[in-house]
């Protein structure tokens, strides 16, 4: 295991680059099957950030139209925050989920991180004022970032926890560290940092290459499996 932080040591010191840094990024998305794994789509993320730190990142998915009969699914988010006492937090999220031509998820949440609330609007259920006790905030498109930062800044940590909102609340979310991973990406090798988040069936891998950003995501939803893997990154001025 000391051998492992090492490496890890290693890999963090040698990143310069600030965590939050403006990029846009392209996945490949596929779906694990019986017959091994197929790609059915594509996901973009944009990451935008101001001169005071503040950013905006969005994301889509949306399945080729070859694979609509069996995976019909498109996805739309919108994450804004900003930095408070030196952590990210977030002020704003906007979720549209589309499974087979129904609206699976519609929700957004505005957080008021100075008076200690949020607001979780949904069309299935009325407006619902949160009171938060733990900050900051997060979502699941800005705890990206959060995991970022947080690996950079403390680099033996074995277990990062989140306070992430969602349509039914604010819940705990416990990132775990797994070990180092070799990845290929556009016929790179490239060395990554596994986390994971067991309850919610997600890992990531994450890469120095890519701003600690994930090279790889994978996620179970049901009992579907889907992977993410990196086919485009560019750093934005």
């Amino acid at each position: 295991m000391k051998k492992i932080f090492i490496l890890i040591l290693n890999i963090v010191i040698s990143f310069q680059a600030f965590a939050l840094t403006p990029y846009e990024a392209k996945y490949n998305l596929s779906a694990k099957t019986e017959l091994g794994n197929f790609k059915i789509g594509t996901a973009k993320y944009r990451l935008l950030i101001d001169d005071n730190d503040n950013f905006t990142f969005t994301s889509e998915a949306y399945t080729d139209p070859i694979w609509e009969s069996l995976y019909d699914y498109s996805r739309l988010e919108k994450s804004i925050g900003l930095k408070k006492n030196s952590q990210l937090t977030s002020i704003y999220y906007d979720l549209v989920e589309i499974e087979k031509g129904m609206v699976k998820h519609n929700y957004q949440f505005k957080v008021y991180p100075e008076n200690n609330y949020a607001i979780i609007s949904s069309l299935e259920y009325n407006d619902d004022h949160l009171e938060i006790e733990d900050n900051p905030i997060l979502d699941s498109l800005s705890i990206y970032l959060a995991l970022a930062e947080d690996l950079i800044a403390n680099p033996s940590q074995t277990e990062f926890v989140y306070q992430v909102a969602g349509k039914h609340g604010v819940e705990e979310q416990k990132f775990e560290f797994i070990g180092l991973e070799n990845v290929t990406i556009n016929g790179k090798n490239i060395n990554t940092i596994k986390v994971s988040e067991p309850k919610k069936g997600i890992t990531f891998n994450l890469a120095k290459d890519y701003n600690f950003m994930p090279a790889v995501i994978n996620r179970v939803n049901s009992d579907k499996k889907f992977r993410l893997t990196l086919t485009k990154f560019n750093k934005l001025n």
